[in-house]
This record gives structure tokens, C-alpha cells and sequence, in this order.
């Protein structure tokens, strides 16, 4: 599989029934702006990172086919560019925020069932819920409901990650300002892709 641009996804926060779920996106393509570069810009896509994923024998032939060109940052308060190298490892797109409050909730839930109907009925049924409540809390049947959908297939060992942004984070190191070439940037990966 040959290498891809994309640009990051962010996580969003949402309410599904009485859970709240982290969503943490999907990459998407992205292609260069009229320029020829790819951009980072104060609105649109443009605010979101880039990532090139592929094996590095990949990444450097996508960062050589285009030459003379790279990142243009027209940002004017931040017109650094980050850039950072690291295995690739797909997460789960959803993950379920306060599985204990999820529990408690299928307790009481449970216990307060067993007001109408029959006492038998009741019984059963709130040992159900609390069966489930149980599972929940252990990761077990009731946690796909509120967790994570399945996560891509892991990819193919030595398939790499090369993030680029214009905020620098704690695995980033500054590579440019303004315009980064994406010849110098297949020579980093180089340096550290051993």
C-alpha cells in the first residue's frame, strides 16, 4: 500500500442515551491547495495536522515525487512547522467515558425494577440488569454497547507516522518556518528511520 496524506482528526465529546462517548474521528485525504504545497491555514482544513503514513521506503518516494514542493504555513502568529517520526498505531475510533457511572446507573436501574409486576418477575429481572451491570464494569458483553466500535487492523509492522503541525508538541521537533520542502522532510525521516 502505497503512502497517503491525511489530515488529523480531533475528538469530540458526545451523549449517546445516558453514556458519553470520546469520538476520536477518522483521518481523512487531503490533497495540496492550488499552490501545488499543502497548507496550513487559520480556518478550514488548514487548522488541522497532517499525517503521512506508510513504510518508509514509501514515505520517502511520496515526499520525493513531489519536488519543490512541502508545507506552506500562512499562519502569521504561528509560522512554525513541527514535524515527528513514530510507529503507527491505529486507535479506536470510540472509548466510553465514565464506565463507572454506566454501572451504577444499570444498578439502581435494576433495583429499582423490581417495584411493579410479580415478585418472580422482578427477581429475575433485576438480577439480569445487575448480571449486565456487573459484565459492564468487567469489560464484558454489556461494554460494547457504550465502549468502542472494533479498531482498524493494526497495520504492518514498520509502517510509520510522520505527523506534520504548526503547534509543537512533546514528541515534535521544528523543521521549518513558513514553508518546509518536502525534500528536506523525506531527509529527516531518513536521519531517523534507521
Amino acid at each position: 500500500m502505497p503512502a497517503s496524506m491525511y489530515r488529523e482528526p480531533s475528538s469530540e465529546v458526545k451523549k449517546v442515551g445516558s453514556a458519553f462517548i470520546q469520538d476520536n474521528g477518522q483521518l481523512t485525504r487531503t490533497a495540496p491547495g492550488s499552490t501545488g504545497n499543502f497548507l496550513f491555514t487559520e480556518v478550514g482544513a488548514g487548522v488541522k495536522p497532517m499525517v503521512l503514513i506508510g513504510s518508509k521506503p514509501d514515505v520517502i518516494a511520496w515526499l520525493e515525487s513531489w519536488p519543490g514542493r512541502g508545507i506552506e504555513n500562512r499562519i502569521s502568529s504561528l509560522p512554525e512547522i513541527y514535524m515527528s517520526v513514530q510507529p503507527y498505531r491505529p486507535g479506536a475510533r470510540f472509548i466510553g467515558l465514565f464506565p463507572v457511572q454506566a454501572a451504577v446507573q444499570a444498578i439502581v436501574e435494576g433495583i429499582a425494577s423490581f417495584a411493579p409486576g410479580s415478585a418472580l418477575t422482578d427477581l429475575v429481572g433485576g438480577v439480569k440488569d445487575l448480571k449486565g451491570a456487573i459484565e459492564f464494569s468487567r469489560g464484558g458483553a454489556m461494554s460494547s454497547v457504550y465502549s468502542t466500535s472494533k479498531a482498524p487492523p493494526g497495520p504492518n509492522p514498520g509502517t510509520l507516522y510522520v505527523r506534520f503541525h504548526y503547534l509543537g508538541g512533546a514528541h515534535d521537533t521544528k523543521v521549518g518556518e513558513r514553508f518546509l520542502a518536502w525534500s528536506a522532510a523525506a531527509e529527516i525521516v531518513r536521519r531517523v528511520v534507521a
